[in-house]
């Protein structure tokens, strides 16, 4: 009955010294847990690409989240390796200001 007491008391924050079961995190090891933080971004996109993004995470067991990060970031490590070029086409702009 003493070791309830002491249990009860260290959850609702009086004895905080009874030995408690771990919680998840002490369960996980410490390699599975993520160290990254993640900002949130707005691009627009159109809704093609929304559902083939929403079809491929299914498709593959993703989050749609972890998706675009990966796909992103290997797009990226392309361009800067030269394994991919942007078709873009460059125009002069002429800007009368006034």
């Amino acid at each position: 009955m003493a070791e309830r007491k002491r249990d009860l008391a260290a959850k609702f924050g009086g004895d905080t010294h009874a030995k408690q079961p771990p919680g998840w995190k002490e369960q996980i090891s410490p390699a599975k847990l993520k160290t990254e933080t993640y900002i949130r971004k707005t691009y627009l996109i159109s809704p093609e690409l929304i559902e083939r993004i929403k079809v491929t995470a299914e498709r593959e067991q993703v989050g749609q989240n972890e998706l675009v990060r990966y796909i992103l970031a290997w797009a990226l490590e392309q361009l800067d390796q030269g394994g991919l070029s942007l078709p873009v086409e460059v125009e002069k702009v002429h800007r009368i200001k006034f």
